[in-house]
């Protein structure tokens, strides 16, 4: 998401996320409840929207120190910056991509290219070829 963010804040590109859980944060939405950053929450997010408050923590193992955010903080705060900053720009589209949609294909643009093997045999040939032949063989 920070890279979205970096492209709308300084070029005019259009970026589509694609995230197959419920809302932003990937795989960290499901894979990840107990967490917590273990430094200050000001050193993580992105460039347009701060992470936290900058409050000094009074009380418990962090006291004295800046706060650091909860996994259910970092997920709040990553749909503030989709919904309040990356949408309203108009140049990023978010789609949620279902368990049900998971065996749908992706636009062709956006399908990844792969090769057969009988591809990379049929061409393996001509790829030996050009290697320079090892010095003791000279």
């Amino acid at each position: 998401m920070a890279f979205a963010d970096t492209l709308v804040a300084e070029t005019d590109a259009t970026v589509a996320t694609v995230d197959r859980y419920d809302q932003p944060g990937g795989h960290g939405t499901v894979a990840y409840p107990f967490v917590r950053l273990h430094q200050p929450s000001a050193f993580y997010g992105v460039n347009s929207r701060e992470l936290g408050s900058g409050t000094v923590d009074q009380d418990g193992w962090n006291a004295g120190l800046h706060e650091l955010a909860s996994g259910s903080e970092i997920l709040a705060y990553l749909d503030q910056v989709m919904r309040k900053t990356l949408l309203p720009t108009g140049r990023v589209s978010y789609r949620r991509r279902g368990r049900k949609d998971r065996h749908r294909r992706l636009p062709l643009a956006a399908q990844p290219r792969h090769r057969s093997v009988r591809h990379h045999l049929d061409h393996a040939p001509r790829l030996l070829a050009a290697r320079p032949r090892p010095l003791a063989a000279r």
